[in-house]
């Protein structure tokens, strides 16, 4: 298998700022160390395919390079199973190899509960990337309140910047803030949290369903509608709002997976300046174009996010209290573009 390590190949100079541009390497299992165990337990996730695909989850990831996933529910009712082996390095980051020999690459959070994952190997037919969740137990709907930011990606290319209220009770609402359809609503929604963090959403007066996950702390919600009968197959992540949030909240080298329209996806590394500067490079995407470039960001005391770069592009999310990972989507199809991701802090 390949194991994934990152080695220098150039340093870019933004603005006073160095970024080391990295591209993977392939190392031999005959490394002493062994970093797979940050990737260890039960998880569910959520994920966005061409094709209009989505897909929620179920992985079992063994802490020693083993794994499997079993579809629960997919847009295409193909609900499959299979093995696959994977590889952890030191800074977090991971590969997985598949049956067919096809390889993804994606990030382990500090704690080892969140993932995020890009497939740019499009020889399959298909490219998307995911986030994932580890399972908790003992969690019911009380565990699920307070006022929620969210990014999605649907088909036809549409995303959503949102803001959430659930009451703890089964409840909620949301409104777009954003979208790239210029689609404001406002919708109401009822929802049910099983013991292991499963959520399962009920929204509108069709009662559309959405799967999803919920962190153990409450603070992270993933999302997905799989039922393509109503139109819409989306996939999406929330984030609880905190405060005396800042620029400085978010500071360091990130590596994120990203989805954008045609649809093309990524998987990139971003520093960080914890002053609202920033430079991303792209280590691997469906399209083969080699991307960098500089930017800024500010951040609200609630953990809202705003990222402006190079070109006039610009992008909203929403950063978790640690300033541990964030989510962006970017809404303004004028330039015929929209995206979705999720970015997670090297260790």
């Amino acid at each position: 298998m390949m194991k994934h390590k990152f080695f220098l190949l150039k340093a870019l100079r933004f603005g006073g700022l160095f970024l080391l541009l990295v591209m993977a390497g392939c190392g031999d299992d005959s490394s002493p160390d062994n970093y797979n165990s940050l990737l260890k337990g039960q998880f569910r996730s959520v994920s966005f395919f061409n094709d209009d695909l989505t897909v929620y989850s179920t992985l079992s990831f063994d802490g020693n390079g083993n794994a499997e996933y079993e579809n629960l529910s997919t847009s295409n009712n193909n609900l499959v199973s299979e093995s696959f082996t994977y590889e952890v390095d030191g800074d977090g980051s991971f590969s997985v190899t598949y049956n067919s020999g096809e390889v993804s690459y994606g990030i382990v959070s500090f704690d080892g509960s969140i993932y995020t994952y890009s497939d740019t190997d499009g020889s399959d037919g298909y490219v998307g990337f995911g986030v994932g969740v580890r399972e908790s137990s003992g969690m019911t709907n009380a565990d699920l309140y307070g006022q929620f930011k969210s990014a999605s990606y649907s088909n036809d290319n549409v995303t959503a910047y949102s803001s959430f209220s659930f009451d703890g009770k089964g409840e909620g609402e949301y409104t777009n803030i954003s979208n790239s359809a210029g689609d404001l609503e406002s919708e109401t929604f009822t929802y049910e949290v099983a013991s292991e963090g499963s959520v399962t959403m009920r929204v509108g007066s069709e009662e559309r369903v959405s799967y999803g996950v919920l962190s153990a702390e409450g603070n992270l919600l993933l999302f997905t509608d799989t039922d393509l009968s109503n139109g819409d197959a989306l996939m999406g992540f929330a984030i609880k709002e905190s405060s005396e949030m800042s620029v400085a909240s978010l500071k360091g080298r990130f590596i994120s997976a990203s989805v954008y329209s045609n649809p093309e996806t990524f998987y990139s590394s971003g520093y960080y300046d914890g002053a609202g500067n920033g430079e991303y490079a792209n280590l691997y995407a469906s399209d083969n174009e080699p991307a960098y470039g500089a930017f800024t960001y500010e951040i609200e005391p609630d953990g809202g996010l705003t990222l402006a770069g190079e070109g006039g592009w610009s992008s909203y999310g929403m950063v978790n209290s640690g300033g541990d990972y964030f989510t962006f989507v970017d809404t303004d199809s004028s330039d015929g573009e929209t995206g979705l991701g999720f970015a997670i802090k090297e260790r």
